[in-house]
């Protein structure tokens, strides 16, 4: 078993997609695979948590915010399966 803890608070898809991706990178995936989980602790209500600024991707991380609440109406609007990223498997 593997675990990460995120630098900071975050509610983005990406963000936590990419840290499974990087978890999921260490183990030999040429052997068969039983199973997969994910599991989030020390949640809270957004804008609740204080966030240390970061000059250099404030910008970034305010447009994948943007992007999630898009994705997020959209999927509540046409169901869960309305947009995937490219190259996800459905």
């Amino acid at each position: 078993s593997r675990q990460v803890a995120l630098a900071g608070p975050t509610d983005s898809d990406r963000e936590l997609e990419r840290a499974a991706e990087m978890l999921l990178g260490q183990f030999d995936l040429t052997t068969p695979v039983r199973l997969v989980g994910m599991a989030a602790f020390a949640l809270s209500p957004a804008g609740q948590r204080p966030v240390q600024g970061d000059l250099f991707s404030a910008g970034e991380r305010e447009r994948e915010r943007k992007l999630d609440r898009t994705l997020d109406e959209l999927r509540r609007r046409f169901g869960e399966d309305a947009v995937r990223w490219g190259g996800e498997e459905e």
